[in-house]
């Protein structure tokens, strides 16, 4: 998983990808759903979602930072 930059501050909207392949680096099946979790710097799940991959095996997540996140 990546972001489009290396900081995001609070209050921001983080812009995330993930590439997901299998033990051969093949992507998975088209609509094959990924629980995504995004975590704080403590380790506590701040986010939780789950979404379907693409053809690709290309999922995404755009979650606003609370104007209060930890740093």
């Amino acid at each position: 998983m990546y972001g489009d930059r290396g900081v995001y501050r609070p209050g921001e909207t983080a812009h995330l990808v993930a590439l997901v392949r299998d033990a051969q680096n093949l992507a998975p099946t088209a609509g094959m759903p990924v629980v995504l979790k995004l975590s704080d710097p403590t380790g506590k799940v701040i986010r939780q979602q789950t979404a379907p991959i693409n053809a690709a095996g290309v999922v995404t997540l755009d979650p606003t930072l609370a104007a209060f996140a930890s740093t």
